[in-house]
């Protein structure tokens, strides 16, 4: 099974490094561990800081100006995390995922309040400065907080996202189109859940009846990638995609096996459970019958099924 190379901040489980010395507790970064390769880094401590340390803040004076301030030492740390986050960068070329600390003035991915110099106001919100030079540096990358990872539908897009992130490594490295067309025939149900129009294009790119160098598909293959992994699957096309497949089972299910099915649908639509049952449903049937097209399908297990929680068995959709 591949395991995916993930960047982490440190406090989250590997080290009490925190602001004020304490390590998060956080269930899921403690229950990936057994799946994933982590990185961690503290990088306020990793940059001479200490811990504990005085409060950190990012301010600004104008204009696209960022900087990392400790106001109770009136010092400014800017260079110092940006050398960090370049020889982290240097160190980990090929970074699948990240979790970062919220809220964080250097991981934090959203929302992190900046500062006017003059003024000592919130002026308005940025990405922390380490996490804004992972996010600006790598193209392709599953990047979450982790408070967000909290959220059912959230952290099922980040795994997916991720496992598919570093199966895609596997043939930017073979540099080999037969590598590239498979992983796309065996995505191509789970990338239905996501983009269509992106879906067909991505179909045109692994062809490549142009002819081109497999570098240059393998590249544009990879923006696209990137962008059908912009946005959160969309339950209604997961339904379609549940639809299209009952097609390839037509000749073999009862009616009484085709019903079933499709209560599990609609208990999906209205919220009741979450894909896992009717796509359980499904796989089953293509043990039993024979589909070869579905079988190696990474609709069915887009991630390894022990990182799934139980309370997750239950869980339906977010309109």
């Amino acid at each position: 099974m591949i395991r995916p190379k993930v960047g982490v901040s440190k406090c989250l489980e590997f080290e009490a490094c925190r602001y004020n010395a304490v390590m998060i507790s956080n269930e899921f970064v403690r229950h990936l561990k057994d799946y994933v390769d982590f990185v961690p880094v503290c990088p306020e401590a990793e940059i001479g800081l200490g811990t504990p340390r005085p409060t950190v803040v990012l301010q600004t004076s104008g204009a696209d100006n960022l900087e990392l301030y400790q106001p109770t030492t009136d010092t400014v740390h800017t260079e110092k995390m940006i050398k960090l986050a370049d020889n982290y960068i240097s160190n980990n070329t090929e970074l699948d995922g990240f979790i970062f600390k919220s809220k964080s003035p250097s991981c934090g991915l959203k929302g992190v309040k900046v500062y006017h110099k003059k003024s000592k106001q919130a002026v308005k919100a940025s990405k922390g400065l380490f996490a804004l030079k992972i996010s600006e540096h790598y193209d392709l990358i599953a990047a979450e907080e982790d408070g967000r990872l909290n959220d059912f539908q959230i952290r099922e897009h980040f795994l997916i996202k991720l496992y598919s992130i570093a199966r895609f490594r596997e043939v930017e490295k073979s540099n080999n189109i037969k590598m590239l067309q498979e992983f796309h025939a065996r995505h191509k149900m789970l990338f239905y859940c996501y983009n269509q129009n992106i879906l067909r294009k991505m179909g045109r790119i692994a062809s490549n009846l142009e002819k081109k160098d497999i570098k240059l598909v393998i590249k544009e293959y990879a923006e696209n990638l990137a962008l059908i992994f912009s946005k959160v699957l969309s339950y209604k096309k997961r339904i379609n995609s549940l639809i299209h497949m009952l097609g390839y089972f037509k000749e073999h299910i009862t009616a009484k096996q085709k019903a079933h099915f499709l209560e599990s649908v609609e208990d999906y639509r209205n919220s009741r459970i979450s894909a896992f049952a009717p796509l359980a449903i499904m796989q089953s049937w293509t043990k039993g019958y024979d589909v070869p097209y579905l079988e190696n399908q990474y609709i069915f297990e887009p991630f390894p099924k022990g990182i799934r929680f139980v309370t997750d068995s239950g869980k339906g959709v977010k309109r």
